[in-house]
This record gives C-alpha cells, structure tokens and sequence, in this order.
C-alpha cells in the first residue's frame, strides 16, 4: 500500500504535497546520523529541501540495547541538523512492539552481544519507556517540544503488538499493511493540525 499522507494532507488543507522516502533498515540512531553525511540516499534528504522531514529510530536501538542516553544524543544530533536546515523533524515515538520476543529470537552471538550492551548500557530487556524519557528530556533540555513533531503511540498503537486490530506481521515487530495506514494517517492528521496552528 502507498503512503496516505500526501493525500490525506492535501485533501485537509488543499495544498499540493510531495512525499519522498529515503533509508536503510536495520540502523540504529547513530548510524542514521552518521548516513545524513555519508549515505548519498539519505544525505539527498538535505538537498531535497523538504519541509519536514519524518524520523523512524529506536526499534533497533532499544533491540540492540545501545543505551537510552545514546538514543537520546544521537536524536539530538539528528533533530538539530534538521533545525539547522530549517525542515521540521517529525519523530515517530518506538512503539510497543514485542521486545522480548525478539529478544528470545536472537542467534546465539547476537544474544550475547546484545546482553554485553545491557550490562554496559544498563538496559533491561524491555527498554522502550526508558529510551523515550530520554528523548523526551532531550526535547525539554532544548526547548525543542513546539519546534519537532513527535508521533506518540498511544495517538494510532497505544497497545502495541497486542492491538486487537492486528496491525503487526508475525513477527510482532514490523507493522503490516494495515498497521502502516494507520501510521501514515495519523502522521498525516499531526502534519495538518501543525500547518494549521503554527504562526503564519
């Protein structure tokens, strides 16, 4: 299915929209900093000059367990960059998703590494609300809640992988078809409430 959010938001505010996608799956936060320079796919995002500009980051962090305070600093490091080339960064908050599952799944030497970072990083298995506090007191830090989008689960997932309208694949982890609409319709309603709030 394609994405929703271009006519969602035209439709609302009649203005044309252009939506383009750019990235690399299976990142973590820093790596996705690092591409914004390096990537020429996600390095194009910058030159595209968008207007927002749509984060996803944090599944595979809070997986890997890298450490909340290293999410919080490389979506610092993300979001600020954005800022800086005035495009509105839109941050899609890690969902509920079925953390210790994937956990269990892991191969052996993906396990380990994985309980190394913990013990480094501190992280428990279920890592998710640690990490959005530290996002979340990142944003307070630098002001930063009227100037970035955040996309808060409890807006289009607030039970995660035990949503009853089964929105994950069976993985529990990646969203299906129909958990993607749901994301990108309510992506599309926050861009229109924003286009229609913020000072001219």
């Amino acid at each position: 299915m394609p994405p929703v959010i271009d006519s969602i938001v035209e439709r609302k505010i009649g203005k044309k929209v252009k939506v383009k996608t750019a990235g690399v799956s299976g990142l973590i936060s820093k790596d996705i900093y690092y591409s914004i320079f390096y990537n020429e796919e996600i390095k194009n995002i910058i030159e595209w000059g968008p207007e927002y500009c749509i984060i996803s980051a944090g599944i595979n962090d809070t997986n890997k367990k890298m450490g909340a305070i290293s999410y919080g600093e490389n979506m610092r490091l993300i979001i600020s960059i954005l800022l800086r080339y005035n495009i509105i960064p839109v941050v899609i908050e890690i969902p509920y998703y079925d953390i210790h599952s994937s956990f269990n799944r892991m191969d052996v030497i993906t396990k380990i590494r994985a309980i190394r970072s913990m013990i480094w990083t501190g992280s428990f298995i279920n890592c998710i609300d640690s990490y959005m506090l530290s996002y979340d007191e990142m944003l307070t830090k630098y002001n930063w809640q009227n100037k970035v989008i955040t996309i808060r689960r409890n807006q289009w997932n607030p039970d995660g992988y035990n949503d009853t309208r089964l929105v994950y694949i069976d993985d529990r982890m990646h969203l299906n078809v129909n958990g993607y609409y749901l994301l990108d319709s309510c992506i599309a309603m926050s861009l229109i409430y924003y286009e229609k709030t913020r000072c001219p």
